[in-house]
């Protein structure tokens, strides 16, 4: 497992998953194919591997590990189109057209009454579950780069675990997948207990009563006569 993290875990991917174009996803389209379901072998890779984190928190090794999996469940799932894929980087814009020839101004008209500005649309539900997909991924790249860390980085995987846990949050809300991932948490420390008091110190044993003397000696049984 651990020897797929050097490869789909560079920081390269992080910084791919941080530039997202602005025009994300404004086709408007489904949030997720239709044939996406709870029983897609995607969806369910993908709820397993975030729920096993649970698990593997808060010992660095085994989060590597179970962040690793949770990054190729996202590719799965947008490889099944059940989570939006990171659209790519918009070609260069074409060259500009030659300037028309000038047109002869008009008469000018009398300024007509602006009508009021529409209000701006909410955003759209594909835009939604892509920014909580590219959080996602950015926070599974981050906390895979602090337990790489020497020595692992304690601060950073809680941040980038509260991270993980409010763009789980967000893809929950945003209904992106048919069944609801497990939000993790990372573990309360337990409090160590404290300690006991001292016991009182023991009553003094009571001196032992002075040993009785032997008892003299039986006077010798004389012989009958």
């Amino acid at each position: 497992m651990s020897k797929r993290l050097p490869v789909v875990l560079s920081l390269a991917a992080l910084g791919l998953a941080l530039a997202v174009p602005t025009a994300s996803a404004a086709t408007g389209g489904p949030t997720r194919a239709a044939a996406c379901t709870a029983d897609t072998p995607a969806v369910k890779t993908l709820v397993a591997s975030v729920d096993a984190l649970k698990d593997a928190l808060p010992d660095p090794a085994k989060t590597q590990v179970a962040l690793g999996d949770i990054y190729n469940a996202i590719q799965g799932a947008q490889k099944a189109e059940c989570l939006p894929a990171v659209p790519a980087t918009p070609a260069p814009p074409a060259p500009p057209a030659p300037p028309a020839p000038p047109v002869p101004p008009a008469p000018p008209m009398p300024p007509a009454p602006e009508p009021p500005a529409p209000p701006a649309p909410p955003e759209k539900a594909a835009d939604a579950c892509l920014t909580g997909t590219v959080n996602l991924t950015s926070a599974v790249l981050s906390g895979v780069s602090a337990t790489l860390a020497e020595p692992p980085d304690a601060a950073a995987v809680t941040t980038s675990i509260t991270k993980l846990a409010d763009a789980v949050k967000a893809i929950n809300d945003g209904k992106c997948l048919p069944v609801p991932l497990t939000v993790p948490t990372l573990p309360v420390p337990v409090p160590p207990a404290p300690p006991l008091p001292p016991a009182p110190p023991a009553p003094p044993v009571p001196p032992l009563p002075p040993v009785a003397p032997p008892a003299p000696p039986a006077p010798p049984v004389l012989p009958a006569p």
